[in-house]
């Protein structure tokens, strides 16, 4: 009588490289030990039965090996998830940019870290409409400057249960609400591909419209704040913009030479200004050569240091 070995078991397969063996805890046979003829009877019955039972044990012992080795060890994990209060107020600094609260605490402003300049200034937003370009182009370059987060651009902004207290770096205060966020949002008619880029974008617009509603821009931005907005998208003067961001006192005039060689700044001639980042001008969301986008000779050049 022979017992085949060829079913397949790696404990009785000689075939197997012994490199899956390794670590496992048994052996492999180099030779069969079953190969020869067996005389019939009682005796070489039951030895033939302990070894199979002997060989059976050791496949066993082996698969069971090769599951574990296949089965990946779970990671650790907290027992008990981090408690949060949800009665509490989610305020964040406003100069440490280390502890922000997440995109989906606040839907009006990032939390990206302060001084985070946007990945594509040209296409994470936009000027969607004409009549806002002189604001555009002033908040264009005040991201790429500070960075798109408000908190950089502004001295301190403290969120309130209705809205937005804000702190401008020339000491200028106000307050904007939820709703006005929301009506700007639709008014500044901006366009954009990055969600955070475009959400800070229509905050400092926000700002920019609730100042020039305080101040009564063009003698009609004091009846609401929709005719603050409308005041903004209806053509400016090179300038204003970056003081409605309270930025005059550190903006500077310059030419579009400086700006040709990779300077920041805005240009604009009589019709339309624009941004210029690293010696290309701001079309509409498309980014060309300023010294081939028609503002190479503009008169109306600033900065900001």
């Amino acid at each position: 009588m022979l017992l085949n070995t060829a079913s397949g078991t790696a404990a009785l397969n000689p075939s197997i490289p012994s490199s899956l063996y390794a670590g496992a805890g048994v052996k492999p046979n180099v030779k069969a030990p079953m190969e020869t003829p067996v005389a019939a009877g009682p005796e070489n019955n039951r030895d033939l039965y302990t070894s199979i039972v002997q060989q059976l044990n050791s496949l066993t012992t082996l698969l069971n090996t090769l599951i574990q080795r296949a089965s990946p060890v779970a990671p650790a994990v907290d027992a008990v998830p981090h408690q949060v209060d949800r009665d509490s107020p989610a305020p964040f600094p406003n100069i440490n940019p280390l502890n922000k609260p997440h995109s989906d605490e606040s839907p009006f402003i990032s939390s990206v870290p302060i001084g985070t300049k946007p990945n594509d200034i040209w296409r994470g937003f936009w000027q969607g409409a004409e009549g806002n370009c002189v604001t555009v182009s002033a908040i264009k370059l005040a991201m790429m400057k500070y960075g798109h987060n408000p908190q950089g651009i502004f001295k301190q902004i403290t969120p309130t249960k209705t809205g937005f207290d804000v702190t401008m770096q020339d000491m200028f205060k106000l307050h904007i609400s939820h709703e006005e966020l929301k009506l700007a949002r639709n008014g500044s008619n901006f366009e954009g591909a990055d969600p955070d880029v475009l959400k800070d974008a229509v905050f400092l617009y926000a700002a920019s419209a609730k100042r020039a509603q305080m101040k009564n821009h063009e003698g009609t931005a004091r009846r609401s704040f929709e005719d603050a907005m409308a005041s903004l998208n209806d053509g400016e003067i090179p300038g204003d913009a970056t003081m409605r961001l309270g930025l005059n006192a550190k903006r500077r005039w310059t030419n579009p030479a400086q700006l040709a060689k990779g300077g920041l700044g805005t240009v604009a001639d009589a019709t339309h200004s624009v941004a210029v980042i690293d010696g290309y001008a701001d079309l509409y969301g498309n980014k060309v050569k300023l010294s081939e986008s028609g503002f190479q000779h503009a008169r109306r050049v600033l900065t900001l240091r």
